[in-house]
């Protein structure tokens, strides 16, 4: 049985879901995307709000990652339940942390994941007959991504990587990182980017790393440089920026009307 995700074909490109849409996100998931992340950390979505969502983006026929708030194996034991495709963790910094979202995700003998026959992921119930099948197809298919975000995290990248059982992809949050790093909002500072080239030298060979993608950014260079997951964009960010452009060009079209002639 394999993971949904197939990290050996062309890396797969996502989106983050802020908005708590179920229209946006479907939309995403029609539009062509991979995958689609449900955002909690940065976003007030309840858990049901987020189990609308993973539904929604169920009907498009994609697959649903949920970033949950952090390091909690509540929040982890949801996303599992809810019937999400994966789980996004933030501020993965240390082999132990991969350990606890192991346990939280896994159920056993791989992890601790509270057992309920009754979940979403075992059909609400319709698969208590089969549920023993449930579990075990959640722990071979069910992904695991852990976003490294600052120094620590790049520093513990190797051990992070070969803690075994372990993380499925790592992804990197560059914004975060130059934060912690002391150099907000510029990803393109010398020691952001010293990080980022290091993040990817150790990352590449094991086929683990994902890059969120700038907007105008070239994809394309991630690709080359070993990356096996893209995300791009944010819905409210993608949706601003469609809106400013549309009133944009109303406006040009007004100052052109009423521009004199000759």
């Amino acid at each position: 049985m394999a993971k949904w995700l197939a990290l050996d074909e062309t890396p797969p490109l996502g989106t983050f879901i802020f908005s708590g849409s179920p229209s946006v996100a479907e939309v995403a998931g029609l539009a062509g995307f991979d995958f689609v992340i449900i955002d909690r950390e940065h976003s007030p979505s309840s858990w049901d709000t987020t189990v609308a969502l993973v539904r929604a983006v169920a009907a498009a026929d994609c697959p649903a990652l949920v970033r949950v708030t952090g390091m909690d194996s509540v929040e982890i034991g949801h996303a599992v339940d809810s019937g999400a495709a994966g789980v996004m963790v933030p501020r993965v910094s240390a082999p132990h942390d991969v350990q606890a979202i192991v346990a939280a995700a896994r159920y056993a003998p791989l992890g601790q994941k509270g057992a309920c026959p009754v979940s979403r992921n075992a059909g609400l119930g319709l698969r208590r007959h089969d549920y023993a099948s449930v579990t075990e197809e959640s722990n071979q298919r069910f992904l695991l991504v852990g976003i490294i975000e600052d120094r620590l995290g790049i520093e513990n990248l190797d051990a992070i990587l070969a803690e075994k059982p372990g993380l499925d992809l790592v992804l990197l949050g560059r914004s975060d990182l130059a934060a912690d790093l002391s150099h907000v909002g510029d990803i393109r500072h010398r020691e952001v980017e010293a990080a980022v080239a290091r993040y990817v030298a150790v990352t590449a060979p094991t086929a683990k790393g994902g890059m969120v993608v700038t907007a105008g950014e070239d994809a394309g260079a991630w690709i080359d440089a070993g990356m096996r997951m893209l995300v791009l964009g944010i819905d409210l960010e993608i949706l601003a920026r469609a809106y400013s452009e549309a009133a944009s060009a109303h406006r040009t079209t007004l100052e052109r009307r009423a521009a004199p002639l000759g």
